[in-house]
């Protein structure tokens, strides 16, 4: 997003105009290209997008489309046929992975699809990452019984996944994602399973987590798009012949 330049005062010389600093950069798409394997997944042709700490990016997708292995691209675990991605102003080429080990360590995703290893309980599950990547297990337990009690639970299930509610599972999906400290935050469909009871109160989190620097990235139904409102930035995108659209009309892809 560019820099705000503020008008000058009368009395202001032109060398006393400021900006306002601009914002560091969490997620860049530069001339992406990408076409994964499963069927009806999402496609980009030269895409590009410029995500900000605190920024909200919506990309529109109709209710066929796979957002599993685009997602999955954008924390590095595949590349793109073309262009780069960039987290924090790195990328995922090479074979350095201890940076992306830590590169990945920022990064919270609600999954599309499966999303949980059948042969361990949801609550083991939903902290896996954050052991895996060094969090403290003091840290984990403050910000578990944070976002328990965010989303009104009694605490996390200790059944196995198979016999868990799928609503219940998506609410532990985003704990999960929210653990810690991410910069960014991959949502993909998050509202599905629940009711709509649940979607102001998905929208405050948002916001919540946004105020804190948090950049996210929402792959949404329309229907989900209908009945949220966020604070700006907020840039709202669609997909047409694989292209990144302004749905306010205009590519991101020139």
């Amino acid at each position: 997003m560019d820099p705000e330049i503020k008008p000058s005062e009368p009395n202001q010389s032109p060398v006393e105009m400021t900006a306002e600093p601009a914002k560091p950069l969490v997620l860049e798409f530069e001339q992406v290209s990408f076409r994964g394997r499963q069927e009806n997944g999402l496609r980009l042709r030269r895409a590009n997008l410029q995500l900000c700490t605190g920024e909200l990016a919506v990309i529109r997708l109709d209710a066929a489309t796979r957002t599993r292995e685009a997602a999955s691209m954008i924390q590095g675990l595949t590349l793109p046929a073309e262009g780069n991605v960039r987290f924090c102003g790195e990328d995922w080429r090479g074979q350095d992975y201890r940076r992306h080990f830590r590169m990945r360590s920022r990064l919270g995703r609600v999954f599309e699809g499966q999303a949980w290893i059948e042969n361990l309980n949801v609550d083991e599950n939903v902290t896996l990452a954050s052991r895996h990547h060094g969090m403290s297990a003091e840290s984990i337990q403050q910000s578990v019984k944070y976002w328990v009690s965010r989303l009104g639970l009694h605490g996390l299930t200790r059944k196995r996944p198979a016999f868990v509610e799928p609503s219940v599972l998506q609410l532990h999906q985003w704990i999960r994602a929210f653990i810690g400290s991410p910069s960014l935050v991959i949502l993909e469909r998050p509202l599905q399973f629940l009711s709509t009871d649940w979607v102001h109160r998905f929208a405050e989190i948002i916001e919540e987590i946004r105020s804190k620097g948090v950049a996210v990235l929402w792959f949404a139904g329309d229907q989900e798009i209908a009945t949220t409102a966020f604070s700006k930035p907020v840039v709202h995108l669609s997909l047409n012949d694989s292209s990144l659209w302004n749905a306010d009309g205009g590519s991101e892809n020139e």
